[in-house]
């Protein structure tokens, strides 16, 4: 149906542009591209920018071509919902807790296209941080299939007022909160911000005792390793 709101679909640069319909569905919305006009934003050879109220999406020209091939002569969906703590299992539950789940989902004609092979998507949620709450410790899990969480590279955008990260993938992504203190790091640390955000994302564990040791030396085996962790590789799988 094309009944709903209008909305423009264009790439970043502005060079194209073409009109997507934007429809409230199961707490969530939905935008729905005809199929010639998604094959015109796509030709552009540019990312593709979608704003779904609940969400701006951002493909890059790799998941852009790999949707189009995808839904052939179809028309392309993203719908982008909060979950509701009803559709989580006991387990989801109690790892989530009470932070926002959200579900993203693209299909194109009519088949969900799980996966951007090797392209990504830049997702950009509107986010008011909660009383106390450190922006730097803010966080974005994946909540993978076999029930686990899962870190994937992103942060609070104080500039814009939302969480951004990026995806290879579609699935249910949680805004997590994952404060770590050292003892002997003052709160009048230079470093302090800096070390909160790599403590929250698990990319350094300090040194022990809750520790981090700031004025030790770090060693190029170290460095290394704090490097891998950042892109998400795990130093003892190599």
């Amino acid at each position: 149906s094309d009944t709903g709101a209008k909305i423009t679909v264009a790439t970043t640069d502005g060079s194209a542009s073409v009109t997507g319909t934007l429809t409230e569905t199961n707490g969530g919305t939905r935008v729905v591209i005809k199929n010639d006009a998604f094959d015109k934003v796509d030709a552009a050879d540019k990312p593709v920018s979608i704003s779904a109220q609940l969400a701006t999406v951002t493909f890059d020209k790799k998941a852009m071509d790999t949707i189009g091939a995808a839904s052939g002569s179809g028309d392309v969906t993203l719908t982008v919902r909060q979950v509701p703590a009803s559709e989580l299992s006991a387990a989801q539950k109690a790892l989530v807790g009470s932070r926002p789940v959200y579900d993203f989902k693209v299909t194109g004609g009519g088949k969900t296209i799980s996966s951007f092979n090797g392209g990504h998507a830049t997702v950009n949620i509107p986010y008011t941080l909660g009383a106390g709450e450190n922006p730097h410790a803010i966080v974005i899990w994946y909540l993978s299939d076999s029930g686990k969480l899962v870190g994937i590279r992103g942060h609070y955008d104080a500039a814009t007022k939302t969480v951004t990260f990026m995806t290879p993938h579609f699935s249910r992504f949680v805004i997590g909160y994952n404060p770590v203190n050292f003892k002997d790091v003052a709160s009048s640390a230079w470093y302090l911000d800096a070390v909160t955000f790599i403590a929250a994302r698990d990319i350094t564990t300090g040194t022990g005792n809750d520790n981090y040791s700031p004025d030790a030396k770090l060693t190029r085996c170290e460095f290394i390793v704090l490097l891998m962790r950042a892109y998400g590789i795990d130093p003892d799988a190599n």
